[in-house]
C-alpha cells in the first residue's frame, strides 16, 4: 500500500468524523430522546417490551455522547487529550465498554421477549411480565457496571491513542472479550428473531372456529366476539413491537457487522504473525468505518 493511498484513507476518515458524525450525533440525541418520550406514553408503557426499548435508547444516548462526541471534539481541536490525561482515557474506555455491552444486552432482551410473547406456550408468554423485565434490567445494569471495570483499570495513555498496553496479556484478553461480546449477541438475536418469525407465521395460520350450540347461542357468540376483539387488539399491539424489534435487529446486524468482525480479524492476523503496516492501516480504516456505522445505528 503506497503512502499516498494511506494518506487518502486518513483524509477520508477525517472527513467522515468532521462532517458526518456531528449530524449523526445531533440526530441520534434527538431520535433517542423522542423514542424515550414515545415509549413512556400511557398506552405503550403498559407493554413490557417498551421498557426494554427505553433502556436501549438511554444506552444509545450514553454511547453517542461518551464515544462519538469526544471523537468530533478531538478532530475539531486537533488535541487528543485522551493520549496524555490518564483519568479521561480510563473514563472514556469504561463508558464506551459499558454502553456497548448494555445496548447489546437490551437488544437481546427485546428479541427474547418478542419470542416469548408470540409463543403458543402459555408459560412462556407469562414470563413476559413487568416484574421479570424490571429485574432483568436492574441485574443487567449492575452486572455490566461491574464487569466493565476492567477497561478503567487496563486502558493506558500512549503517544498514539488510549489503548490496552501493546503486546500485553490484557490486550489479548480485550481481543477475546471483544469477539465474544460482539458475536454472542448477534447469534442470540438472529436465533430468537427467526423463532419469532416462525411463531408469528404459525399463529397467523391458525384459525379459531367456535363450536356451535343451540343453548344460549346469541350469548356465546357475543362473548366469543368480545374476546376475539380484545385478543385481536392485544395481538395487534404486540405485532407492532414485534415488527419494530425485527427492524432493530436487522439494522444492528447490518450496521454492526464490520465493527464486530474487526476484533476477530485483528486477533487472527496477530496470532499468525505481526501485522505489517498495510494490514495495520487497513484494519484501522475498517475499524473507524465500523465505528461510523455503529454510531449510525445508535442514532
Amino acid at each position: 500500500m503506497s503512502l499516498s493511498l494511506i494518506s487518502q484513507f486518513s483524509k477520508i476518515q477525517l472527513l467522515i468524523i468532521r462532517y458526518e458524525e456531528p449530524v449523526i450525533l445531533v440526530l441520534g440525541n434527538i431520535g433517542n430522546t423522542v423514542n424515550i418520550w414515545i415509549f413512556l406514553q400511557r398506552d405503550l408503557r403498559k407493554n413490557v417490551c417498551s421498557w426494554y426499548f427505553i433502556s436501549l435508547s438511554i444506552a444509545h444516548l450514553l454511547l453517542l455522547d461518551s464515544f462519538c462526541l469526544p471523537r468530533i471534539i478531538i478532530t475539531s481541536t486537533g488535541d487528543n487529550v485522551f493520549r496524555y490525561i490518564s483519568i479521561l482515557c480510563k473514563l472514556r474506555a469504561y463508558a464506551t465498554e459499558l454502553t456497548l455491552l448494555l445496548s447489546r444486552y437490551f437488544l437481546c432482551l427485546i428479541s427474547i421477549d418478542r419470542w416469548m410473547v408470540t409463543s403458543s406456550n402459555a408459560w412462556l408468554r407469562q414470563q413476559s411480565s413487568s416484574r421479570v423485565a424490571r429485574w432483568l434490567i436492574i441485574i443487567g445494569i449492575a452486572f455490566f457496571t461491574i464487569s466493565s471495570l476492567h477497561a478503567a483499570i487496563g486502558y493506558q495513555t500512549n503517544p498514539v491513542e488510549c489503548t490496552p498496553p501493546f503486546g500485553s496479556t490484557y490486550e489479548f484478553f480485550v481481543s477475546v472479550e471483544s469477539i465474544i461480546a460482539s458475536m454472542t449477541p448477534m447469534l442470540i438475536m438472529s436465533i430468537f428473531s427467526l423463532l419469532t418469525v416462525f411463531n408469528v407465521r404459525s399463529r397467523l395460520m391458525r384459525q379459531i372456529q367456535p363450536t356451535k350450540t343451540d343453548a344460549s347461542r346469541s350469548q356465546i357468540q357475543s362473548t366469543v366476539t368480545s374476546n376475539a376483539q380484545f385478543s385481536y387488539q392485544r395481538f395487534k399491539g404486540n405485532m407492532q413491537l414485534v415488527r419494530l424489534s425485527l427492524l432493530q435487529v436487522t439494522f444492528y446486524l447490518m450496521l454492526n457487522s464490520v465493527w464486530s468482525i474487526i476484533p476477530l480479524y485483528s486477533f487472527l492476523a496477530g496470532a499468525q504473525a505481526m501485522m505489517n503496516i498495510n494490514q495495520q492501516m487497513m484494519t484501522l480504516f475498517l475499524g473507524r468505518i465500523g465505528l461510523n456505522l455503529l454510531f449510525t445505528y445508535a442514532s
